[in-house]
């Protein structure tokens, strides 16, 4: 499985923009919270199910990367995140990274990498 195929796939399941200004620090020096962010991860990961390990392992990847991108935004004084404008290379090096997680042994073996 082709890493474009699947970011092409996953990413239609994310709004252009998304508001993170009600975001706010919890769970101690590096927990930050954001509603918004988490309601639309919710929806897509219910919309995508688990008949698909491929995109459900995406749907997780880009909510982890959105996050963590959420967070350097609202730090910098940014009230939105754009999904399309993370970068690719950022997300496909998370995906590996998950990928690597136990239970995903026969995803590896067929996976091929390469941006969108």
């Amino acid at each position: 499985m082709k890493f474009s195929d699947i970011y092409n796939r996953v990413i239609e399941y994310w709004p252009e923009e998304i508001p993170i200004s009600d975001g706010y620090p919890a769970g101690g020096q590096e927990g930050y919270m954001f509603p918004t962010l988490n309601k639309i991860f919710s929806e897509a990961e219910e919309r995508i199910g688990h008949e698909n390990g491929w995109d459900e392992l995406m749907v997780w990847t880009m909510y982890q990367t959105f996050w963590a991108e959420a967070k350097r935004l609202i730090l910098g004084g940014a009230s939105h995140l754009r999904p399309r404008e993370v970068s690719l290379s950022r997300l496909e090096n998370h995906y590996l990274e998950n990928l690597q997680c136990e239970g995903w042994e026969k995803e590896r073996l067929s996976y091929e990498g390469g941006e969108a």
